[in-house]
C-alpha cells in the first residue's frame, strides 16, 4: 500500500520547497535566453522553467526567479524590460557544458557569450544575438511580463511571441520544417546537478476511441 507524506509550503523554507519542486518536476526543457541591455551589454543565461504556450501566434514563456542576493532582478529580465526583445536557443548534449557556465552570476557589463565560450551570429529582426552553438534559435518580441510574487525565490513569467526562427538544416527532417530529435539531442534539467538525455524515447499512439486499449481497473504501483 502506498504511503503518502503530506507537505505544505507554509511549513518549509522556500529553498527547501524549491528543491522538492525541481526534483519532482522534470525533465524540464531549458531555454538559453539571449538579451542585450539598452547600453549594448550582451547577456545569455539558461532557464529551466520554460514551455511553449501556443502556435497561432507562436509563443513561448519562461520564468526568471527573483534573486536571493542583493540584485533586485536578473539581468535577463532587466534587459527584456528595457528592450522588449530576446532570443531563445535550445540546449543540447553538445553545448550543455557551456550553457551551464553561462548560469554563473557575472557582473552586468560582462559579455557572457565570451565568458562561457558560446559562439554567436546576428539575429534578423531583434538586437540580441543568436547562439551559433545551438541548432535552433527563436527570435522573440515581448508579449507580457507576469510577476508571481515579490519575495526572493518568487518568479516572473516572461511571455514572448516568436517572430523568426533559425534552424540548422541538418536538424530538419528532409522536406519538412520538423526537427529530427536524434540530431537535436536535447537535454532536460533535473534536480541538483542532474540533467536528462532524450536519445531514449518511446512511442505511444494517440487514443482512437473512448475505450482504453488497456485494463483501466488494473491499479498502477505508484
Amino acid at each position: 500500500m502506498t504511503t503518502r507524506i503530506s507537505i505544505s509550503p507554509d511549513d518549509h523554507k522556500s529553498p527547501d520547497f524549491y528543491r522538492l519542486m525541481i526534483s519532482a518536476i522534470g525533465p524540464r526543457p531549458i531555454a538559453l535566453v539571449s538579451t542585450i541591455s539598452a547600453e549594448g551589454a550582451a547577456n545569455v543565461s539558461p532557464f529551466s522553467f520554460f514551455m511553449g504556450v501556443g502556435s497561432n501566434p507562436p509563443c513561448l514563456a519562461f520564468s526568471a526567479a527573483t534573486p536571493r542576493g542583493p540584485l533586485a532582478e536578473k539581468d535577463t529580465l532587466a534587459n527584456i524590460r528595457e528592450t522588449n526583445e530576446f532570443v531563445v536557443a535550445m540546449v543540447t548534449e553538445r553545448n550543455v557544458h557551456r550553457v551551464s557556465q553561462a548560469s554563473f552570476e557575472y557582473p552586468r557589463d560582462t559579455d557572457e557569450f565570451e565568458a562561457a565560450g558560446l559562439a554567436h551570429f546576428p539575429a534578423k529582426l531583434v538586437k540580441p544575438r543568436c547562439v551559433a552553438d545551438s541548432p535552433v534559435n527563436f527570435e522573440c518580441s515581448l508579449v507580457q511580463i507576469v510577476p508571481t510574487g515579490e519575495e526572493p525565490g518568487s518568479g516572473t513569467i516572461i511571455v514572448g511571441r516568436i517572430i523568426h526562427a533559425h534552424v540548422d538544416e541538418r536538424a530538419l527532417v528532409p522536406g519538412t520544417i520538423h526537427c529530427d530529435p536524434d540530431f537535436l539531442a536535447l537535454v532536460g534539467r533535473m534536480g541538483g546537478n542532474d540533467y536528462s538525455l532524450t536519445r531514449e524515447r518511446m512511442q505511444i499512439p494517440r487514443p482512437k476511441s473512448a475505450t482504453p486499449d488497456y485494463d483501466p481497473t488494473e491499479r498502477l504501483d505508484s
